[in-house]
């Protein structure tokens, strides 16, 4: 992955702005913006809150971050500012968003159409959810396939994994941000 200069991740984060509120007026035009999917629940996370998220954490010096259930990808490309990115989303209509989005937005990052239970996180040391409940089948996943000193960034308050360390909680503007290591 080529690194990315403070400046210039100021700069594409405004391009990423730009395109999804683009893409959120497509979802108020129809009425899309919040709702149920394959997988869940999506409500698009701020990109001011997760370029800030990933600046405090110093998500540079992690070498794979996934999102699991990337939703429209928005995480994804601010993460890959950082670090080698990609993310799993079931929803097809979701990724083909993703998808369309990797045409305007110059972040080389990766998209997968699948279930994320079905995917090996072991190579992942940054792992990534935005869950709409607590998820009991993926914490049993996490604790056989994260590594040690593995960080799950939880971005919202409604899941708090049972067996991992919470090691920092951080108010956002629009949300709030649970950090655990494995």
């Amino acid at each position: 992955m080529a690194i990315i200069d403070a400046e210039e991740r100021k700069k594409i984060v405004e391009t990423i702005k730009e395109e999804y509120k683009k893409q959120e007026a497509r979802y108020l035009r129809d009425k899309t913006y919040l709702r149920h999917t394959l997988g869940g629940y999506f409500a698009g996370s701020a990109v001011d809150d997760l370029f800030h998220l990933f600046s405090l954490l110093g998500l540079s010096r992690c070498r794979n971050f996934i999102d699991l259930g990337s939703g429209d990808g928005r995480a994804v490309f601010v993460a890959g500012l950082f670090t080698q990115a990609s993310g799993i989303e079931l929803d097809p209509d979701l990724f083909s968003i993703s998808k369309m989005m990797q045409e305007r937005i110059s972040v080389p990052v990766l998209f997968t159409q699948a279930d994320f239970l079905d995917a090996d996180l072991s190579q992942s040391d940054v792992i990534f959810i935005n869950p709409d409940t607590h998820f009991y089948v993926l914490e049993k996943k996490l604790d056989r396939e994260m590594q040690p000193g593995s960080m799950l960034i939880v971005y919202n308050a409604v899941y708090k994994p049972l067996n991992m360390r919470l090691l920092k909680e951080i108010q956002l503007k629009g949300s709030k941000a649970l950090v655990y290591k494995k």
